[in-house]
């Protein structure tokens, strides 16, 4: 019987990851725009992390108010 061996997955630091998570997503006042996230899904973790910690979009992420954050990207 022949064993094949599988190549463990390679991992790539990408700070912009870090600062998209929920736990380092600052809602104490504006400091990201829809550029500084990776995707729509992280920048819709960050807003809706404020929406619920602040009560408001306070980045600006939704500008048309529907509760879909960067829709754009």
């Amino acid at each position: 019987t022949q064993s094949s061996q599988v190549d463990a997955p390679v991992y790539v630091f990408d700070p912009r990851l870090i600062m998209n998570t929920p736990a380092s997503c600052n809602c104490s006042t504006k400091r990201y725009w829809c550029a500084n996230f990776v995707s729509q899904a992280d920048a819709q973790i960050c807003y809706d992390r404020c929406q619920a910690q602040v009560g408001f979009d306070v980045h600006e992420l939704d500008p048309d108010q529907d509760g879909m954050a960067c829709e754009e990207r």
